[in-house]
């Protein structure tokens, strides 16, 4: 990233009116452990206290970002269902790992990682995340 962008190429994280004095490691910041692909999918999110229907921003083998304005704290179980087109619902188990609060509805939201994932979510989410990193 360069010091005169407004978001950042990697994370989509939007600097707006201030800038980072020095770089920063994505790997240190997030502890990712898989690179995550630009997916827009349908998902309904349900936890103990919450139902929401949404979107997903982004997508990698153990997590998805999640859009959303209505926010849950660090350490919520959820199930994620995913609505597939031609297809079941696909539903996998996670636990949000990091929320953004931001000005801007399209980047704020869950980043949720995923818990238990089944032999057929797992395949399914095999084949898409192949297909979109060509």
């Amino acid at each position: 990233m360069s010091d005169v962008e407004d978001e950042c190429a990697t994370c989509r994280y939007s600097w707006g009116g201030f800038r980072a004095a020095s770089r920063t490691s994505i790997r240190s910041v997030a502890g990712r452990r898989t690179d995550r692909h630009p997916v827009e999918l349908q998902v309904v999110y349900v936890s103990r206290e919450l139902e929401i229907e949404a979107t997903s921003r982004d997508l990698s083998p153990s997590g998805v970002f999640v859009v959303s304005q209505v926010l849950e704290p660090i350490g919520t179980t959820c199930t994620l269902t995913f609505l597939v087109d031609g297809g079941p619902p696909l539903e996998i188990d996670g636990l949000v790992r990091r929320v953004v609060e931001h000005e801007d509805a399209e980047h704020s939201g869950l980043g949720v990682e995923f818990s238990r994932v089944g032999e057929q979510e797992k395949s399914w989410l095999e084949t898409l995340i192949a297909r979109v990193a060509k």
